[in-house]
């Protein structure tokens, strides 16, 4: 009985840290296997900008990075850049994926082999992004922000762990 109840246990723990470690990333019809999501302060001193929440996913073997923040009537559009510790900059061009959900904006992007060998070697600093409404403007609350890590999250060793 004692032997059948600690394999019940270990199978239980087990199960238990599976579940724990799998998280998804949803955007629009889309959902991929996620780490942990991550936030950057913003920048900027208006108040309805808020922090930018990154989250590191995969499709297949295509590794991606998502950003989502709260705001209102604008999306996540357009490039972003990603300056680095290093001096390094990393440059992503949308890729279409994106949601605006609950006032919440999502956007996908496609990070290369040597993006993310990039990501594995340096800190992300600052994350560069632009918000524009439906048509395409800034309009009342879109323009050109930035989030910085001022929390000092190790984003090199959760790169490595998550896509190796």
């Amino acid at each position: 009985m004692k032997k059948h109840f600690i394999i019940i246990l270990s199978v239980s723990i087990l199960f238990t840290i599976n579940t724990i470690g799998q998280n998804l990333l949803l955007v629009d019809e889309n959902s991929f296997l996620s780490s942990d999501s991550y936030i950057l302060e913003s920048n900027s001193n208006q108040n309805y900008i808020k922090d930018l929440e990154i989250v590191f996913a995969k499709d297949g073997n295509s590794p991606l990075i998502a950003l989502k923040t709260t705001t209102l009537d604008v999306q996540i559009r357009g490039k972003i850049i990603i300056y680095l510790d290093n001096a390094a900059v990393i440059s992503l061009v949308h890729n279409g994926l994106s949601d605006y959900v609950d006032k919440i904006t999502s956007s996908v992007y496609l990070l290369s082999k040597n993006d993310l060998d990039k990501l594995k070697n340096s800190n992300i600093n600052t994350i560069r992004f632009t918000l524009l409404d439906r048509y395409g403007n800034e309009g009342a609350f879109g323009g050109n922000f930035s989030a910085a890590n001022k929390s000092n999250i190790n984003f090199p060793s959760i790169i490595t762990e998550f896509f190796r």
